[in-house]
Parts: structure tokens; sequence; C-alpha cells
């Protein structure tokens, strides 16, 4: 089981640009390994235990909601 993240951070796919770049701050803060989304998740992987995981884990739980996201 890979490290857990003390901020977790969920979103719409159509907001993937907006995240990776508010990501790349927070890691520049935080560290790398304190964030956490999805980027490491692959198709074949178990992905909703490891989602729930890392949210059972998190410190911080950060909802990304945007215009795009709800349209």
């Amino acid at each position: 089981m890979s490290k857990m993240a003390q901020i977790f951070i969920s979103y719409s796919r159509i907001d993937r640009p907006f995240v990776k770049a508010l990501v790349e701050k927070l890691q520049r803060v935080y560290g790398h390994e304190s964030i956490w989304f999805d980027e490491s998740l692959h198709g074949g992987d178990i992905w909703w235990q490891e989602i729930l995981d890392q949210i059972a884990a998190c410190e911080i739980f950060l909802y990304i909601l945007t215009n795009d996201s709800v349209n």
C-alpha cells in the first residue's frame, strides 16, 4: 500500500488542467507525498478501495467544484 496522503483532492475530469496546476503549487508547499489525487490510478487497479483508503487517511479533503463541472 502506498503512503497515505494528508490532502485528498476530488474533482471532475473537465477540471483536470486546473487541478494539475493546483496540485503542483500545493506540492511545492506541502511536498509531493502530502497530496493525493487520482493521477496514480490505472484502469486495472482496484481504484475504489484505494480512493476510500485515501479519504479515510486524509486530514484535508478538497472538493473542486467549478461552473464547467456542473454543466
